[in-house]
């Protein structure tokens, strides 16, 4: 299995990954440290573990707004999903109710000839 070093606040890291996951790491590791670049100022005050700590609640925090919004995103879709429904219910009604009136005038219309032809 393939291994990628990083440095992540002084201390070389070593990383195995799938050979398929490798992006997805890369850029992992450059989120993480783009966050954790966030606590430069205070870094000399508090331990690696906290800044480490800290860096994971952004994330944490970033991964619930995420989720609400994906959230909010479904509910607006399935809302939209059920509109199309009733639209869709609504067409064929109106199409069946048309095709009734269409039934009725081809009725009338033959029977207006019938008629005229007795006339004649």
């Amino acid at each position: 299995m393939p291994k990628i070093k990083t440095n992540v606040l002084g201390s070389l890291i070593e990383i195995s990954y799938m050979p398929d996951e490798k992006t997805k790491l890369l850029k992992a590791i450059e989120n993480f440290k783009k966050r954790l670049s966030s606590f430069e100022k205070i870094q000399n005050k508090f331990t690696d573990n906290k800044l480490i700590f800290l860096t994971a609640l952004i994330a944490e925090d970033y991964i619930l707004d995420l989720e609400e919004r994906l959230k909010n995103t479904k509910i607006t879709n399935d809302n939209k999903i059920n509109e199309a429904e009733e639209i869709n219910i609504k067409n064929i009604h109106v199409s069946n109710e048309i095709n009734l009136a269409n039934e009725k005038i081809n009725f009338l219309i033959n029977k207006i000839i019938k008629t005229k032809k007795y006339e004649d």
